[in-house]
């Protein structure tokens, strides 16, 4: 993440893997990043290299992978409109082969290849590492459609566009089905 201000310059990494950086960390960081584009769009003396260009009433959030499921969380915690960063107005959201999980596997995480770099294994590795401690994951910020999550069909969204489907991550295919049964253009 790349903190960017006048008095603010600086380049931090973080792996989100770790007790301290569980989810809804990464989530969160989601969240301030496009509340700072708020605090920008409000200052009276902003970094003007973003406000002299950027149109503030439309912006798009995209994630590939694991930025994916933070798009796709930010999205819901928002919803239709984002209220709540005006003036910041977000259109839209692109999820590029998103990172889902959950308890129940899907075809091509029961038949991929064991040889595969990104293999079973090493995604469950991953979840174990990053998700609340003590939860599966069907958690709501890992499965959008597990027994815990919202129902995203009684939910106002803003468009969301689902991008590149790898075969060993999970669920992505199922979001792009589920987000066309609700209604949403997948």
């Amino acid at each position: 993440m790349q903190g960017i201000g006048n008095q603010q310059k600086k380049n931090e990494s973080k792996e989100y893997f770790g007790e301290e950086t569980r989810l809804p960390a990464a989530i969160e960081d989601g969240f301030a990043s496009v509340k700072w584009l708020q605090d920008q769009a409000l200052a009276e003396k902003p970094d003007t290299w973003l406000t002299d260009e950027a149109d503030f009433s439309r912006v798009f959030i995209s994630g590939d992978s694991a930025g994916g499921n933070i798009a796709h969380n930010l999205a819901v915690r928002l919803g239709a409109g984002s209220g709540e960063l005006a003036p910041v107005r977000v259109r839209g959201y692109v999820y590029l082969a998103p990172f889902f999980g959950g308890t129940v596997r899907t075809g091509s995480e029961a038949e991929g290849p064991k040889e595969a770099f990104l293999n079973l294994e090493l995604i469950d590795r991953f979840w174990r590492l990053s998700i609340p401690a003590g939860e599966t994951t069907d958690h709501p910020l890992v499965n959008p459609f597990g027994p815990n999550s919202p129902n995203l069909e009684k939910m106002e969204l803003d468009p969301i566009l689902v991008v590149g489907i790898r075969p060993a991550q999970r669920q992505s295919g199922r979001v792009r089905r589920e987000a066309e049964e609700v209604g949403k253009k997948g």
